[in-house]
């Protein structure tokens, strides 16, 4: 069993500037919480990778994860879109970060092949959401 974390990229495709950055904390957590209970775990930090959304794609569908968790922020909300729309393999899904809480109800609206798991807040506490 492999479950991928991703933290999602800010930007379509991979550029060489150098930017401010803070490490995926929220992840690491998480990955560490499920190591703890023996799920094999990667973090992928696109954004310290500087990858784009093809070369994540293109790596998602080598890996073959059976979990994908990855984050979003309001500024990435399409991209992160585009990413869990344009999985090519069968796996299950989880996205999740503080946007979350405002933006469900358009994440249920998504074009997805594989089911997702939406995370609300810090995962606290955990309730199916069926749409209207």
């Amino acid at each position: 069993m492999k479950f991928i974390l991703l933290n999602s990229p800010f930007l379509e495709n991979a550029i060489n500037e150098k930017e401010q950055y803070l490490p995926p904390l929220g992840l690491v957590y998480i990955a560490t919480y499920l190591e703890k209970n023996g799920v094999e775990v990667e973090i992928v930090d696109c954004i310290k990778k500087r990858l784009s959304v093809d070369e994540i794609l293109n790596y998602i569908s080598f890996c073959k994860p059976k979990y994908l968790g990855i984050n979003v922020f309001s500024q990435n909300i399409n991209i992160v879109k585009r990413i869990i729309e344009s999985i090519d393999i069968n796996c299950e899904c989880f996205i999740g970060g503080q946007v979350v809480k405002c933006i469900y109800k358009d994440i249920l609206l998504w074009n997805l092949s594989n089911p997702l798991n939406i995370i609300i807040g810090d995962g606290e506490y955990m309730e199916p959401i069926v749409g209207d």
